[in-house]
Parts: structure tokens; C-alpha cells; sequence
């Protein structure tokens, strides 16, 4: 009886992506953190999540890890909107809306958090944790938030700063 050892194709690449918003978000953070809320597009932001999470990648290849810095990420996207349209398969009138309204919320909630000065309050493993549940329970990625984090940023800090 054969036994499977090591992870799938799947989740090397899910790895990846993951990996490759989390290094993407936490530059942004430190950009807002840094210079200011106007330094860095939400949209932009946004639109390079959107990409990383919804784009095809190749399963195999020998890349370990994403390369791409947030400036070399920031010219291959248009506005989070075109992003969307290019790539969520046609689906039901509305979906699209809802999902850029969603992660402008909590993007836009902790951009304004980041700019105050900590580009770590809230923790951008959290704010990507919100991204992802938003795009699984659209059914637009196929891996699930973690269930360690906070499945919202809003929610989540809203509750400590009480």
C-alpha cells in the first residue's frame, strides 16, 4: 500500500500566492506606515491582490517563491475593477461588486490603521486572512481562510480597541 507523502501541486501553489500577497500586503503596509495613507493606491493594492489570487500559476517550474517586489507588481495590474472582469469566469450579475466592495472595506479599514505609523496594527497576516475568506466564500479561490485568524479585520480590531 502506497502512502503519499508531501503536499500537492495545489498547495505548493496555493503556498505560493499566499506567501506572495502576504510578502505584497506587508510592503504596502510599510509604505502607509511610512508616508501616508495618499503614498500608495488602495485600488492598485486591490487590483495586485486580485492577480496574484486569481490568476493562473504554473504548478511546477522550480520556483519556490514568488520574486516580485510590490513596484514590480504594481505596473502588470489596472484598476482593481479590470482585474476582476479579466479574471472572474462569467458569473452572477453583482458577485464581482460585492467582492470589490468587501475588500475595499478591509483593505481600506487597515491601510488607514497602517498609515497611523505601525505598519503591524493590525497584523497584515490578519488582513489577508480577511482577503482570503472573502474570495473562498465567493467561491473565487478553492483554499479557505485560515480558521486561527480573524475572518474580518474590522471585526477583529474593532473588539481589542474596545
Amino acid at each position: 500500500m502506497a502512502q503519499v507523502c508531501g503536499g500537492t501541486s495545489f498547495d505548493f501553489v496555493a503556498l505560493r500566492k499566499h506567501e506572495a500577497a502576504q510578502n505584497f500586503l506587508s510592503r504596502a503596509a510599510d509604505i502607509w506606515a511610512a508616508s501616508g495613507r495618499e503614498a500608495l493606491s488602495l485600488d492598485s493594492v486591490i487590483a495586485v491582490i486580485l492577480r496574484i489570487f486569481l490568476s493562473e500559476w504554473s504548478e511546477y517550474g522550480g520556483l519556490r517563491q514568488e520574486a516580485r517586489t510590490l513596484e514590480q507588481w504594481l505596473p502588470l495590474v489596472g484598476t482593481a475593477r479590470e482585474e476582476a472582469d479579466a479574471l472572474v469566469s462569467p458569473v452572477a450579475p453583482g458577485k464581482v461588486d460585492d467582492v470589490l466592495a468587501q475588500l475595499l472595506v478591509e483593505i481600506s479599514f487597515a491601510a488607514d490603521l497602517w498609515s497611523l505609523g505601525n505598519p503591524e496594527q493590525p497584523p497584515t497576516a490578519h488582513s489577508l486572512n480577511a482577503v482570503e475568506h472573502i474570495l473562498f466564500t465567493h467561491k473565487l479561490t478553492s483554499r479557505p481562510a485560515s480558521p486561527k485568524l480573524p475572518t474580518t479585520v474590522r471585526g477583529a480590531w474593532k473588539t481589542r480597541e474596545d
